[in-house]
């Protein structure tokens, strides 16, 4: 039931390519730097996911046996293959990653080969006998439908708050960017929110130093205590944040207008 409940979701989800984990993709303690992460997917080979530059990116390597025009092709199938590999890996929360859908759902199969169908060529070179191609596609084109086919509540009438978003400061704590996230006490354990759907960014600013018309003139600006739950992508808050969000930013809207960014580093 749950996977089918994120059926619809995961469909329009697949452009936005927001968060990659598990599978061909990130391992245990290795994480963003300066927004870039070196992904191994296997046999040794590697892509990139680059949240300062917003792609995920990958390089088809094909010996020149024949001619030119085949290497290409082949090079370029390569690259697709290993492209394919991390996008199995995109996060949708804690818990499921798109390789779980594809095992049961065609559709999602199918939205993932659109996706790698219009992967863009970044370079294309000879070296060493070989053809090589780097590929990309882009982080977050859509994110907007995703927010829109979400559960999150509006409420009718926001509660009047003084903040107008919410800027979470998460560098240093290897955090597992993903879609849906959820934000719990980190004194009792108690969950504030979620699931809700931030926005990420790369940044070396102090906290009080980053601005974005996402977050308005006066953003709630706090800084995690860690991480919990499976895969580092849910966050904990002191005991006095906690109380911070749930007065001053629940039920005022900027949850579910997805005025939230998370920093990472």
């Amino acid at each position: 039931m749950y996977l089918r409940r994120l059926k619809l979701l995961v469909v329009v989800m697949l452009f936005a390519g927001m968060a990659f984990t598990g599978q061909a993709t990130l391992k245990a303690g290795e994480k963003v730097s300066s927004g870039k992460a070196n992904i191994n997917i296997g046999g040794g080979e590697r892509g990139t996911i680059n949240w300062g530059t917003e792609f995920i990116t990958a390089k088809g390597i094909v010996p020149i046996t024949q001619n030119e025009a085949l290497a290409r092709r082949g090079a370029i199938v390569d690259a697709n293959r290993r492209l394919l590999e991390i996008i199995k890996g995109v996060r949708i929360d804690a818990k499921t990653v798109i390789s779980d859908l594809m095992e049961v759902n065609d559709v999602v199969k199918q939205e993932v080969s659109g996706v790698i169908t219009h992967a863009e060529i970044v370079s294309e070179s000879q070296k060493n006998g070989n053809y090589i191609i780097n590929m990309r596609v882009p982080v977050g084109k859509f994110i907007s439908l995703i927010v829109k086919d979400t559960q999150v509540s509006i409420p009718d009438f926001p509660a009047p708050t003084k903040y107008t978003g919410l800027l979470i400061d998460a560098r240093g704590h290897n955090l597992e960017p993903a879609i849906f996230v959820s934000i719990y006490n980190d004194k009792d354990g108690t969950k504030i929110c979620g699931p809700i759907h931030p926005i990420y960014r790369v940044s070396v600013k102090g906290i009080n130093s980053i601005n974005e018309d996402r977050l308005g003139d006066n953003p709630l600006r706090i800084k995690i205590k860690g991480t919990t739950g499976p895969s580092n992508v849910d966050i904990t808050l002191s005991n006095g944040s906690s109380k911070k969000v749930r007065k001053k930013i629940m039920n005022t809207g900027i949850f579910s207008k997805s005025k939230v960014i998370i920093i990472i580093d």
